[in-house]
């Protein structure tokens, strides 16, 4: 059915040419062609498939079928228009509209590969910006091979310069370690790590260390990059539920010739959760219990006193 509805929107632009060709001068076929795509085709395309529309479909196998009839209709478009190739071209709502298009038809392990892949530069850059005032965390790591997989030995030694969380200026301050992308088949079994909690600005945890054994190929990935720790570190809270304080991601192959006395030491920060990267997992997360776990969890993420960097619109992000 899906294949059927592609077929059949290829056959109406198809036919909707035609038309144009008959009914006016050669010389203006060009331009006509080009206006059905700017004021017709294109602003449709956009408005289903924004990830925050009710229109939005909830099938990914859907939405491959509509990649395909999207890449057929261009080439039908620029076969009797050739300077609309270059506009196409230099359009960048339509890039971004492919990037949708992807990320809605991946399976939901790509998917989560995809969001960890881009939240990995994202920290980055808001730490060059200048958006990482959250403080830091300091621990020691390692990966080392071991048979057909590695084991990770993490030690985590501090926190420096955190937040004032609560009414009395100070910071009941715990550390959750987690090895993303949670949820998919190779790291869903994978158990997470939590310290004790520290009532201070600046808190130490000696002894706490933390050691997990990961059976993965990083050679098979297409985002081995996406594969990191995690340092969430959380304000807790005994009469409700904890508050996010920061988090530091942190890719593994990082640490695969690290040595055991190596300090890292990295910046905390919030997570954008208005992306538009987020807006089709969370999308997905209505059909798909994984993401729904995952979406879950990362929405508690959030701080009411963290500052924000500047809003991106989905097509921005994407």
């Amino acid at each position: 059915t899906q294949s059927t509805g592609a077929e059949e929107l290829y056959h109406v632009i198809e036919n909707l040419i035609n038309t144009i060709k008959l009914g006016v001068p050669d010389c203006l076929v060009p331009d006509f062609i080009r206006s059905l795509w700017d004021r017709i085709i294109l602003p449709l395309f956009l408005f289903h498939l924004n990830p925050k529309s009710k229109s939005t479909v909830k099938i990914p196998k859907y939405y491959h079928c509509v990649n395909v009839a999207l890449k057929r209709v261009m080439g039908l478009l620029v076969d009797h228009s050739q300077n609309l190739q270059v506009h196409i071209d230099n359009n960048t709502d339509l890039e971004h509209m492919n990037h949708i298009l992807e990320c809605l038809s991946e399976s939901p392990d790509e998917l989560l590969y995809r969001y960890f892949d881009r939240e990995i530069a994202s920290q980055e850059r808001k730490i060059e910006e200048g958006w990482a005032n959250r403080g830091t965390v300091s621990f020691t790591a390692r990966l080392v091979p071991q048979g057909a997989g590695m084991v990770l030995n993490v030690r985590v030694l501090r926190c420096d310069s955190l937040p004032k969380m609560d009414t009395i200026g100070s910071c009941d301050a715990f550390v959750k370690l987690t090895i993303h992308p949670k949820y998919t088949k190779e790291l869903e079994k994978l158990k997470s790590y939590k310290t004790k909690t520290v009532k201070n600005l600046n808190p130490e945890f000696p002894e706490h260390n933390f050691t997990q054994t990961i059976s993965l190929d990083f050679s098979s990935l297409t985002r081995p990059k996406a594969v990191c720790l995690q340092f969430a570190v959380w304000d807790e809270d005994f009469y409700g539920p904890d508050d996010f304080v920061g988090e530091a991601l942190i890719p593994l192959e990082e640490f695969l010739h690290a040595t055991p006395s190596k300090v890292f030491t990295r910046p905390l920060v919030v997570p954008d959760l208005e992306d538009g990267l987020y807006c089709v997992l969370k999308q997905r997360a209505v059909y798909n219990g994984p993401i729904k776990k995952f979406v879950e969890l990362r929405n508690k993420m959030t701080s009411t006193n963290a500052p924000r960097s500047p809003r991106k619109s989905f097509l921005n992000i994407l």
